[in-house]
């Protein structure tokens, strides 16, 4: 397991591997689920590249496949000015346009927008859906 501790940086919950390793476990987890089971749908929930790029080679894999690629955003998301400093250094936005077919919003439309304060290009706007509030 990981956390996102308050500096923004993630860590492993377990003491005998450290946060590469359980990363590229994840990924490896990751990328042969997708191998094996084939989805016709893959929905990314908030990350939009996972931790620190643990997805990025199979959202590639599934793109190159014709699986449709979703990326679920919550109504609000951390400070604007955090998340557009991380975005920029990993290329966030651009990569979402390439990779994703739909960006869903969990939330209605006039409750908040979660990506107000970045700069967000027309191909990445394009995709958003604002889906509504979701049930537990």
């Amino acid at each position: 397991q990981v956390i996102k501790l308050r500096n923004g940086e993630y860590t492993s919950l377990e003491k005998d591997i450290d946060l590469h390793e359980t990363l590229r476990m994840r990924q490896s987890i990751i990328r042969h689920t997708a191998e094996t089971f084939r989805p016709d749908i893959f929905i990314v929930d908030k990350e939009p590249l996972g931790l620190r790029g643990e997805i990025e080679d199979t959202l590639s894999y599934l793109k190159t496949r014709g699986t449709t690629l979703v990326l679920g955003l919550r109504e609000v998301m951390d400070a604007p000015h955090l998340l557009e400093a991380e975005w920029a250094q990993r290329d966030v936005m651009r990569k979402i346009a390439l990779f994703y077919d739909k960006v869903w919003v969990y939330g209605p439309p006039d409750f908040y927008d979660p990506l107000t304060g970045l700069d967000v290009p027309p191909a990445v706007r394009a995709k958003m859906k604002f889906v509504g509030f979701l049930q537990r």
